[in-house]
């Protein structure tokens, strides 16, 4: 484990004034993000190993005027060698990205994975048309590619990814520690999960049934991740 240190501005329980000082913060030059924990809307700038470089921020920060800001300190996992599985499942995905006719062959990518998945478990799970969302069916056709669907299970629906991983005890709530290989599950107001994505690490991610395609997406506030799942690649 190793130990960040952060400036957080405010902490908000109405999403409206969380991006309201996101935005100001912005403005004025500094790189904020906003983090959903415990109930709050944390908006923090910064992430460093030494507290000195955190007190430097902060008091330019207070110079721009931002006056209650307060050092947190955040324990990370120490920052793990990349997963060679979870480099398969990015290397599969990388002939979706940015191609024109990615919505397509997902579609027939999906149909067909669908009726081999159905001959070999005796199922009668739906195809999928191209009028459909297909973000989490975009993962699931990735780690089946890979040969890892048992890893994350086989749902269709981002909240069925969740509450599968939340059994198999790969669940993680909150924002603190995403890396190269997770599976981000986003929520909506009620905190039903809505969408999944392939994470890159940190805020950066690849995002299926997104522009009408499959792209690379960076995010400038988490506040709507529900958390991850982090699957059990094979050992490398």
């Amino acid at each position: 484990m190793s130990i960040l240190y952060k400036v957080q501005i405010g902490a908000y329980k109405e999403k409206a004034n969380a991006e309201s000082m996101l935005k100001k913060l912005r403005g004025a030059g500094f790189d904020a993000i906003i983090v959903n924990q415990n109930g709050y809307m944390k908006v923090q700038c910064g992430a460093f190993e030494n507290q000195d470089n955190a007190k430097k921020l902060m008091h330019n920060l207070e110079k721009h005027g931002f006056k209650d800001s307060i050092i947190v300190s955040v324990k990370t996992e120490t920052k793990p060698k990349k997963s060679v599985g979870a480099q398969k499942v990015f290397d599969l995905m990388k002939p979706y990205i940015d191609s024109k006719t990615a919505h397509k062959d997902f579609v027939k990518g999906y149909n067909a994975f669908i009726e081999e998945y159905n001959k070999k478990t005796d199922s009668k799970h739906g195809k999928i048309g191209m009028s459909n969302a297909w973000c989490t069916e975009f993962v699931e056709l990735i780690f089946y590619k890979a040969g890892y669907l048992d890893l994350i299970g086989y749902g269709k629906r981002a909240r069925n990814l969740y509450a599968i991983a939340k059994e198999k005890g790969t669940w993680k709530s909150g924002t603190d520690d995403i890396i190269f290989g997770d599976i981000v599950i986003y929520q909506d107001k009620s905190g039903t999960p809505n969408h999944t994505e392939f994470a890159l690490g940190g805020n950066k991610f690849i995002s299926g049934n997104y522009n009408g395609g499959v792209h690379y997406r960076t995010r400038k506030s988490l506040g709507t991740v529900k958390g991850r799942i982090r699957p059990k690649y094979p050992k490398d």
